[in-house]
C-alpha cells in the first residue's frame, strides 16, 4: 500500500506526514529516481507518530487565571477557586495537594 510520496532534499532526507492511517507492524520505502527506476525496499522499520505528546496526555486547555492577594498564603476561599479551575479543564482527573 502507497501512503505518501516526498522528494529528497540535498541531504537525501525526505519526511512525509501520511494523510492515511499508518498500518500496525513495520514500514518500508523505496525512492524512484527522475528516469523512474525504483529503488529496492528499504528495511523495515516501525513508524512513529510525532503528533502526540510523549506523556500520551491529550493536550487541555490552559485553566483560567484566578487572582489571588497573595500566591504564598492563599485563603481557603481562593485555595478552592484555583482548584475548581483547574478540575474545569481537567475533568476526571484527580488533583493533588501539597502539605
Amino acid at each position: 500500500m502507497k501512503l505518501e510520496k516526498a522528494v529528497a532534499g540535498k541531504d537525501g532526507k525526505a519526511t512525509i506526514t501520511p494523510t492515511k492511517d499508518i498500518p500496525a507492524g513495520k514500514v518500508t520505502a523505496t525512492a524512484t529516481d527522475p528516469a523512474g527506476n525504483v529503488s529496492e525496499p528499504s528495511d523495515a522499520a516501525t513508524a512513529t507518530d510525532s503528533t502526540k505528546p510523549e506523556a500520551g496526555n491529550d493536550i487541555n486547555t490552559p485553566a483560567g487565571k484566578v487572582e489571588v492577594k497573595d500566591p504564598a498564603k492563599l485563603t481557603d476561599e481562593e485555595k478552592a477557586k484555583v482548584k475548581k479551575a483547574v478540575e474545569d479543564v481537567n475533568p476526571g482527573s484527580k488533583s493533588c495537594s501539597r502539605r
